[in-house]
């Protein structure tokens, strides 16, 4: 069955053709476009021409109108009823013709909603002169972090020596600690050792009878010294015949 193509989905599809075409139509119907970037601190002002060095728009003679549009798509002149929180439009300081009344717009307190491009297309009076463009990018690769970057490397720099006073400090502290523990385990082998050695310097038992006629027994030990044996104690055990 073939497929028919309903009023409402006919109409959807005509918009998305719209505005895919919009930006093209716009870069189409202008002559000539020119371009600035500004980067900007978050909630401060960005002020914005319709003008260009290569351009001098306040000098030329012929110009009917100036028009802005918004990064979300809403065109704008010196007419509209803006948000005063949002946007402010104004014409030049030296200039007072109604041509130029939308010479200047200014964004307030800048978002991440205000980020973007914003072209102000100038239209002429001469017949068939295609309008020039304007166009700002406004904070396009990001805001402007500078200042906090400044502040984070400062903090970065005081947090880096602290920790590597606190490395230095706790490695010290066990490297001591190892150093001492090693040296007192070494002290108690030595000792460990000289009394093994004292006990393996045992002389042999001598058995006999007193007076009387008690036995006896005779242990015959010797302590060490650097060179010799310096001398030997016996303990005698009486028992009882």
């Amino acid at each position: 069955m073939p497929s028919t193509v309903t009023p409402l989905k006919s109409c959807i599809i005509s918009l998305c053709l719209i505005y895919l075409a919009a930006p093209i139509a716009s870069e189409m119907m202008t002559s000539q476009k020119y371009h600035h970037y500004l980067t900007i601190k978050y909630f401060t002002q960005a002020s914005m021409v319709c003008d260009h060095p290569d351009v001098n728009v306040t000098l030329l003679r012929d110009v009917r109108s100036l028009s802005w549009m918004l990064p979300d798509g809403t065109m704008v002149d010196a007419s509209s009823a803006l948000d005063p929180r949002l946007y402010f439009i104004s014409g030049p300081d030296t200039l007072s013709e109604p041509a130029f009344s939308a010479y200047n717009l200014t964004a307030l307190n800048v978002d991440d909603a205000s980020f973007g491009y914003y072209t102000c297309l100038v239209v002429y009076n001469t017949q068939g002169r295609l309008p020039t463009a304007v166009r700002w990018g406004l904070n396009v690769d990001g805001a402007d972090f500078s200042d906090l970057l400044e502040t984070y490397k400062t903090n970065a720099i005081i947090g880096g020596c602290a920790a590597a006073a606190m490395l230095l400090v706790v490695g010290g502290g066990c490297l001591i600690w190892n150093v001492r523990n090693g040296q007192r385990n070494a002290d108690e082998k030595d000792e460990d050792k000289a009394d093994v050695d004292m006990a393996n310097v045992v002389g042999p038992k001598v058995q006999g009878q007193d007076q009387n006629n008690h036995a006896y027994v005779s242990d015959i030990e010797a302590t060490t010294s650097i060179d010799n044996y310096s001398e030997i104690v016996k303990h005698n055990v009486n028992i009882k015949m």
